[in-house]
């Protein structure tokens, strides 16, 4: 998102200023990403005029938004730049040798996507790190469902305990619920209901890649709640 700087103006020249700069340094970029992602048979040339493109692309778009009211109607814009990069990322795969888009991946795309300790991406398993539809819980609200199929531990209701349970989880690309565990717990009985609780849930619909077709493994949280009135 763009930073404030003195209000619509200043931080629209300021965001104009820092793109047409990154256009500047497209060619020393694309020499750098073909050294350190190793690429073997994808020219920098090939890389600059795609870099080259998608700047004066989104030169046009900040064009079009303006100044006037620019924070607010740029925060409005997010997803048409979120778009930008989306296309940028499958011209890039689609120019590139497949190997070298495999070593473009694991440099560049592999070390910036959430993912749980000790959760192993394949390398051929390819995600948007720009956009990526989260997860879809299949059966309408999910905290509705929570509410309507926890249980109260009974030794909770005797003992008086309260709190919020954080419960991290993977979406696995048939929509079934893996590595449930605890993030942030409180009382025993109450992070044993909320992980069972988790277990239990009926499957999501995946999270779903748009560049590459394709369903895509999700870290989610949820916090579930633990009341007495």
């Amino acid at each position: 998102m763009a930073k404030y700087r003195d209000g619509d103006r200043a931080t629209y020249n300021w965001r104009c200023e820092g793109v047409k700069r990154a256009d500047e340094y497209a060619s020393r970029y694309a020499v750098d990403v073909v050294r350190y992602a190793g690429l073997r048979k994808t020219g920098a040339n090939v890389l600059e005029g795609v870099f080259r493109y998608f700047y004066d692309m989104e030169i046009r778009l900040l064009e079009e938004i303006g100044p006037k009211k620019f924070i607010h109607k740029y925060i409005m814009a997010a997803p048409k730049f979120a778009h930008l990069n989306i296309l940028k990322e499958a011209k890039l795969r689609e120019v590139m040798d497949r190997d070298d888009h495999i070593r473009y991946f694991l440099k560049y795309i592999l070390p910036v996507i959430p993912r749980s300790r000790g959760q192993v991406v394949e390398k051929d398993e390819f995600k948007c790190v720009h956009y990526v539809r989260l997860p879809l819980f299949a059966q309408g609200n999910l905290m509705e469902w929570i509410s309507k199929n926890v249980v109260y531990p009974k030794d909770a209701i005797q003992n008086n305990w309260e709190g919020k349970i954080v419960i991290g989880f993977t979406v696995e690309l048939d929509g079934s619920l893996s590595n449930v565990h605890v993030i942030k717990g409180g009382a025993y009985s109450l992070n044993v209901e909320a992980v069972r609780l988790m277990k239990s849930a009926p499957k999501f619909i995946p999270a779903w890649c748009p560049l590459h077709q394709q369903n895509v493994r999700r870290d989610l949280t949820v916090t579930i709640s633990f009341n007495l009135q």
